[in-house]
């Protein structure tokens, strides 16, 4: 797979951007390139083909599960030929896809100019699940405007830019759905009940400047030892039959596998492969190297270590343990036969016989398994327990969220854990004896080299790694990253309800300030599972653009208008305000700086009623 870029000049970035939605949509694309001009072709342009790479993501937002079908995928072409680009019907639990993306599909699509494009959401048959203060899990439902329950509903887009969307050929191009569930629901939770009110905000990125990592799934198609190599066909999700397009994997020296349960070196592993057959389950997690145009594996999973109709598996994060027994919650149970559960807990037991793998860790172990693990796990079930004596679990990176109590050592007084609210956790057995089990109100992470300038008591932080051993504690979290409050992504939101005209103090090229006088209920920024209410600040931060080039929208009427530079677009936005539009929603993404009081984004939406 090649990926190239007219504008960019960074590794694995592309450069055009388009967001779809409902509030805010667009989408990018990627023209020729600099460096690498597509070869002579003698074909008509009407009729030459390029690589188009569609793959799902999600932001951020307060779910459990958010299990929704994606029915339809299209784009239409300047002369109004429409191009499907989903081969079938897929379910995506998107809120499983916060800090990692999966390739949809590959297709060929006709090069040329694109004016539009669409998506469609069934919520039909929908398992939206959220949390409330405590963690506790709450089955909502889905409603529209109307407070009427919400069924398929389209999301579409006119691009506005004088070029629109091209796909020149020769020169592939990349399509990231960025489901963003914080901005696309207002949740209402009512005791033991709770509704979300859907406006889908999907964002299709292909800049990549903050890329997660990559996921790959499917069927080995084959394998070349010689260049390093194999071919997947792609079975995206939990889809088991279908086209959606062949994939080539590289590997690097470092490229680490896991096969029926042996880990293996690159060029052992790369063998291993070899010597399984065609149609082997395979799942590679990886990163685009633009500067070589393909995508790297950066691990590969195959064989009975990938659920494929060898055995049950369940995936969640351990809250609890008990000598070799195990309490996992969020837990997914997906079963041989291909049919699915969604338990919030599951019990797990596992043994000496347990063979537990971790990236990087030869020597892996069931002590590895502690309370904040996240794993995956086969065996069999039965109802509510899954024995794994004699299975595979796989301890996976946790990400813990909190405020620093303690700077140095590091110490945060935990706001979620893999997503959850800490006090669903029983930490009993984690420490050396009981006086030293975690404690989240001073969860203790060993940093070792990494650079903690900057960070100081009560700033919100993120990090990811793996929790300590079991009874090991302290330090109770092995950090690989700490994210400080400067690096880390947020997330502003504020809701005016019907309508605010004072919404707007200025917009201008300095930026946006905005009054949050008539916003009643949401005023908040999201950095780090933290909720920062703006109106408990000193002052309200300056909304600046992040970059000359972004996406901008204003949705109005039903109408969505996208601008790709700040400048345009804040013009448009001042000249919609004077002549009498009201603000009903502000949504940025960007960082906070609380020192200067701004707040850099690229991505800003405004929704405007008349």
């Amino acid at each position: 797979m090649t990926l190239n870029t007219r504008f960019c000049a960074m590794p694995r970035r592309l450069c055009r951007l388009i967001v779809a939605s409902l509030f805010s949509l667009s989408l990018i694309a990627c023209g020729g390139s600099s460096d690498s001009e597509p070869q002579a072709n003698d074909t008509p342009l009407a009729e030459q083909q390029t690589k188009l790479l569609v793959s799902l993501t999600d932001a951020e937002g307060d779910f459990l599960t958010y299990q929704v079908d994606v029915t339809n995928i299209t784009m239409t072409r300047a002369n109004g030929a429409v191009v499907n680009l989903l081969p079938q019907t897929t379910s995506v639990d998107f809120a499983q896809y916060v800090e990692v993306t999966e390739l949809l599909t590959i297709l060929d699509a006709p090069a040329g100019r694109y004016d539009s494009a669409a998506m469609t959401l069934d919520f039909s048959a929908a398992q939206i699940t959220v949390q409330d203060d405590m963690g506790n899990p709450i089955s909502a439902a889905a409603l529209d405007d109307n407070g009427d329950p919400l069924g398929s509903t389209e999301v579409e887009i006119q691009f506005t830019d004088n070029d629109g969307f091209v796909l020149t050929p020769g020169i592939p191009a990349q399509v990231t759905l960025d489901f963003d569930l914080d901005a696309s629901n207002d949740i209402v939770i009512d005791g033991d009940t709770a509704t979300v009110t859907v406006k889908p905000v999907l964002i299709a990125d292909t800049i990549l400047e903050e890329p997660k990592p990559f996921r790959l799934r499917g069927l080995l198609a084959q394998v070349d030892i010689d260049n390093e190599e194999f071919d997947m066909a792609l079975r995206p999700f939990r889809v088991r039959t279908g086209d959606f397009g062949v994939a080539t994997v590289h590997t690097v020296d470092d490229t680490s596998f896991e096969i029926d349960g042996v880990m293996y070196g690159s060029e052992e592993g790369l063998l291993a492969l070899a010597a399984q057959d065609t149609g082997t389950a395979v799942i590679t997690e990886g990163f685009w190297d633009r500067d070589a145009r393909e995508y790297i594996a950066d691990v590969v999973y195959a064989g009975s270590s990938v659920p494929w109709e060898q055995a049950d598996i369940l995936r969640g994060t351990v809250v609890a343990r008990e000598l070799n027994t195990l309490t996992v919650r969020g837990a997914i149970l997906q079963l041989a036969e291909g049919s699915f559960i969604f338990d919030d807990d599951v019990t797990v037991q596992i043994s000496d016989n347990t063979t537990v793998t971790r990236r990087g860790d030869n020597e892996a172990g069931i002590e590895h398994i502690s309370v904040g693990s996240a794993i995956y796990a086969t065996g069999e079930v039965s109802e509510d327990l899954l024995d794994a004596s004699e299975g595979i679990v796989r301890i996976l990176p946790s990400s813990v969220a909190g405020t620093v109590v303690s700077a140095s050592p590091l110490a945060m007084d935990l706001t979620l854990i893999n997503g959850r609210r800490p006090m669903i956790y029983n930490f009993a057995g984690t420490g050396t004896s009981a006086d030293t089990d975690a404690d989240p109100e001073i969860y203790e992470l060993f940093t070792g080299t990494l650079d903690l300038a900057g960070i100081n008591p009560g700033d919100p932080v993120r990090s990811r790694g793996y929790v300590s051993d079991f009874g090991t504690a302290p330090e109770d979290f092995i950090a690989t990253t700490v994210i400080n409050a400067a690096e880390v992504r947020g997330h502003m939101v504020v809701n005016y309800g019907a309508g605010s005209e004072t919404a707007v103090v200025s917009a201008d090229d300095n930026g946006i300030q905005l009054d949050l006088s008539d916003a009643p209920h949401r005023h908040h920024m999201l950095l780090a599972g933290i909720a920062i209410d703006m109106k408990e600040l000193d002052q309200t931060p300056l909304v600046v653009p992040g970059g000359e080039r972004g996406v901008y929208t204003i949705w109005i009427n039903r109408r969505l208008e996208v601008y790709t530079f700040y400048d345009i677009f804040v013009a448009a936005l001042s000249n919609r305000l004077d002549r009498g539009a009201s603000v009903a929603r502000f949504d940025a993404h960007g960082y906070y700086d609380g020192g200067m009081m701004t707040f850099s984004s690229k991505r800003i939406g405004v929704m405007l009623n008349n």
